[in-house]
């Protein structure tokens, strides 16, 4: 444990530092304690350190880390559409600090993203950034202001984009307009992020209860079409109801 600790240390991991030097504390405390009272047989058998996630502050633990990885990458990506009088060179120093390896180009915006994170959650990007013919442009174009794999993504918004990307990072969305939810069951399926599609459809029904017949009509349509069960029993019980 001493071991990790120092590792802790030099990775500046400090809370998770602070929870090992506890344990080893207290390790040593129950160490003095079984010698006096068991004997030295008993206090030299092993003992094991079980570290939980729920004992890490939220902010140290994957999610946040993830949220915080994002949040660097997009703005990032932001400045990248305003700086163009940059040097290259400059540009690409400065932007280190996301650790970027992949830009993907929507409209008239370019997204800077990790090819892991992409490829882990969707079998899409897993298929593109894999296959060397046809798929990976990132070999054979190169943004050139970064020096990154490049690739374009066309028929979706880049509001719907970032937030497919916060979802792929975090696994959870924490906001969206209602007017998006449409566009983002279909992006959730060109991109084969089924989960996505359960996540848009939570934020969605607060938003349903007081919707026209008409516009009722059109979201159970909408959840037919998306394969949305949850979205249609709600929808079809408050059917029922108002009618």
């Amino acid at each position: 444990m001493e071991s990790l600790s120092r590792t802790c240390k030099v990775c500046k991991c400090e809370e998770l530092r602070k929870l090992v030097e506890k344990e080893i504390l207290h390790l040593r405390f129950a160490l003095y304690k079984s010698t006096s009272k068991l004997g030295l047989e008993n206090a030299q058998s092993p003992r094991r350190f079980i570290l939980l996630g729920q004992s890490l502050p939220r902010e140290d633990r994957l999610p946040s880390a993830l949220r915080r990885v994002l949040q660097k990458c997009l703005a990032n990506s932001r400045e990248e559409n305003f700086k163009k009088t940059v040097a290259n060179e400059m540009c690409r120093n400065w932007k280190d600090d996301d650790l970027a390896d992949l830009t993907v180009k929507v409209d008239d915006r370019v997204f800077r993203c990790h090819q892991v994170i992409l490829a882990s959650r969707s079998e899409y990007f897993k298929t593109r950034l894999s296959r060397t013919v046809d798929f990976l442009e990132g070999n054979n174009r190169v943004h050139a202001s970064l020096g990154l794999p490049f690739l374009e993504e066309h028929d979706l918004s880049t509001e719907a984009f970032e937030k497919m990307l916060e979802y792929m990072y975090t696994d959870n969305l924490e906001h969206m307009d209602p007017a998006q939810a449409e566009e983002l069951f279909d992006v959730a399926s060109r991109y084969l992020l089924f989960p996505l599609r359960r996540a848009v459809a939570d934020l969605l029904l607060p938003n349903l209860e007081h919707v026209s017949p008409a516009e009722l009509c059109h979201w159970l349509i909408l959840s037919d079409m998306y394969v949305l069960v949850m979205l249609d029993i709600f929808l079809s019980s408050y059917y029922l109801i108002c009618s």
